[in-house]
């Protein structure tokens, strides 16, 4: 019978050498921008918080953390057992063993595969923060189309009332005979597809809305957050999640390189064995102390392996370049939205001051014989809506372009309380 088992004090010195998992010390979300302080920005947090994605990749984060404190150990021991026969020409015996074996990494193994580990965790947070960033623009856009469409809606409803003011004028003057019937029909329709629009409006502010709760899980009970938009001053490039993502795959392809490099040493492994060899009249016990080792002698594939490092860790480098650029394109929209924005706000109201004092004499001189014609009216009120939208379009658009520098600056979660049940 025979049994391999592991060389005791090679298992010590290999114990005394195990890694110690780090303490995590650091927050769960980690990220530039440190708008958590910012008690106007709290109830945007905290239902981003709540979101399941957002839930889903912290989860992540806590298993990439967790495995990576398996990293660098020793495998698991192994253990076998065997049986065989025995023959000679005169009788023929069984023969029975048992193997326990430490199985040794090779040179700079355990090194790479801390260092691989560590990338791996260093990935699932740029994730993390891609995905925060990614769904607070998203989100924040939303509530800004949610915003404009409630605001387009209040401007319909402001010219269905200025028509039916216009169509009671128009009523009258038909009673005493100085009116048109076309002037009346015409106001009809008006109102008609005023009301048409309404209830686009109605179902935009319904739709968006419906969109916000469910992408943070809300129920339909819980109040929406405000419009929420990062502090274009907490943008710093190296906290970009684009460029974080990239500093990790450049470590993991570093990590690859020792990973590579450490597979061209040879395999080790040690232990003792014990068999029995079921001899008749005589049996025979053997214990003995083993060391196995395995070179490799063709190396072409690590080769190959250390080119393709080479080749992620150039690719990361230019990914990190690109999101810089990137990040000055995103930068310069919301700048230039906002310019048009504030522009398009100062025209629109001298515009609507002076077509509000338009409409109110038209109005007025309505009522008189000879007075102002209805259609005209309606012509001035058109034009006193248009300029309101033209505000409301500036404005969403700024809004939206400032929604999505949240994909350069995440929000930082790691005061936020989390409804997390751990395992």
């Amino acid at each position: 019978m025979r049994t391999c088992i592991l060389l005791t004090a090679g298992l010590v010195v290999c114990a005394a050498a195990e890694p110690q998992t780090p303490a995590q010390t650091a927050p769960l979300v980690a990220t530039a921008a440190q708008a958590g302080q910012d008690s106007a920005q709290a109830p945007f947090l905290r239902s981003l918080a709540r979101a399941p994605a957002i839930q889903a990749a912290q989860e992540r984060i806590l298993a990439a953390r967790r495995a990576a404190g398996a990293a660098g150990r020793l495998p698991d021991p192994m253990l076998g057992a065997g049986y065989a026969r025995k023959s000679t020409s005169m009788d023929r015996w069984p023969m029975y063993d048992l193997t326990l074996e430490q199985p040794l990494p090779r040179w700079g193994e355990r090194d790479a595969m801390r260092a691989k580990a560590s990338a791996e965790t260093a990935m699932s947070e740029a994730d993390l923060q891609d995905m925060l960033g990614e769904t607070a623009a998203e989100v924040a856009t939303m509530l800004a189309e949610a915003e404009a469409a409630r605001a387009k809606l209040a401007v319909v409803e402001g010219q269905i009332t200025r028509a039916t003011a216009i169509q009671t004028t128009i009523a009258a003057r038909v009673a005493a005979g100085g009116g048109s019937i076309a002037d009346q029909l015409g106001v009809q329709s008006r109102l008609a597809a005023l009301a048409v629009e309404r209830d686009t409006m109605r179902r935009m502010v319904t739709d968006a809305e419906q969109e916000v709760r469910g992408r943070l899980g809300l129920a339909p009970d819980v109040a929406l957050p405000p419009f929420t938009a990062p502090d274009r001053a907490a943008i710093v490039v190296e906290r970009v999640p684009g460029v974080l993502a990239a500093q990790a795959k450049s470590a993991e392809a570093e990590a690859m390189f020792q990973e590579a490099r450490a597979s061209r040493y040879p395999e080790t492994a040690v232990g003792l064995r014990y068999e029995r060899e079921q001899q008749p009249g005589d049996p025979m016990n053997t214990v003995g102390l083993e060391f196995r080792m395995s070179i490799p002698v063709w190396q072409g594939a690590s080769e190959k392996l250390e080119d393709a490092a080479y080749a992620r860790r150039r690719a990361a480098r230019h990914e990190a370049a690109g999101w810089k650029f990137r990040m000055a394109s995103l930068l310069g929209r919301a700048e230039r939205a906002t310019t048009v924005a504030t522009t398009a706000r100062n025209a629109a109201q001298e515009t609507k001051t002076r077509l509000d004092a338009e409409y109110d004499s038209m109005l007025r001189s309505a009522g008189a014989p000879n007075g102002a014609n209805m259609i005209s009216v309606l012509d001035v009120l058109d034009r006193l809506s248009d300029a309101e939208r033209m505000v409301i379009e500036a404005e969403a658009t700024a809004r939206q372009a400032e929604a999505g520098l949240w994909r350069l600056a995440p929000p930082d979660l790691s005061t936020v309380p989390l409804d997390r049940n751990q395992p």
